[in-house]
């Protein structure tokens, strides 16, 4: 039974893997082809040419400071204060504690003395939360004068009158 059954099943195999590959192709995307990038441009930098100054051209304006009194340049101690005449230790014992509940009462400090270049003394008293720079004849806050500066001592008038000694610790 020659009828050409061979060719009709060929023709279908044929057909058959036609369509099969058409298919395909036009299911499957072509394949992926990679792009370069082409690299950046650097940019260019500017460049701005700074004019070179040697230092020591440089013309600087000579200033001078003020002369005023300066309250920080310290002088030698003078000690002024006689050595204490042998007491009983007794007699010792008893004038310092007066000596020290008479200082804890006062409200003010000798903390330091200074003089100017021309000889002048200052006195650095502190108290009250308050420090105070003073020359003979100036004021504190509660009227107490200063009358003189000697060594290592400061004489200070109260508004009472009295008169009242500091000494540097």
């Amino acid at each position: 039974m020659r009828t050409g059954s061979h060719r009709v099943t060929g023709t279908v195999l044929a057909s058959g893997f036609l369509a099969g590959w058409v298919t395909a192709v036009w299911i499957s995307p072509p394949p992926v082809v990679t792009q370069t990038v082409p690299p950046r441009p650097t940019p260019v930098t500017p460049s701005v040419e700074m004019p070179r100054v040697a230092l020591d051209r440089v013309l600087v304006p000579e200033t001078r400071p003020e002369t005023r009194r300066n309250p920080f340049a310290f002088r030698e101690r003078e000690s002024s204060v006689p050595p204490l005449a042998a007491t009983p230790a007794v007699t010792e014992m008893a004038e310092a504690t007066v000596a020290a509940a008479e200082i804890d009462r006062f409200p003010w400090r000798l903390v330091g003395l200074a003089s100017s270049e021309d000889g002048a003394s200052t006195a650095i008293v502190s108290g009250r939360g308050d420090v105070h720079l003073l020359r003979v004849g100036e004021r504190l806050p509660d009227d107490s004068e200063v009358v003189a500066i000697d060594g290592r001592l400061v004489t200070l008038r109260l508004a009472s009158g009295e008169s009242r000694v500091l000494d540097l610790p």
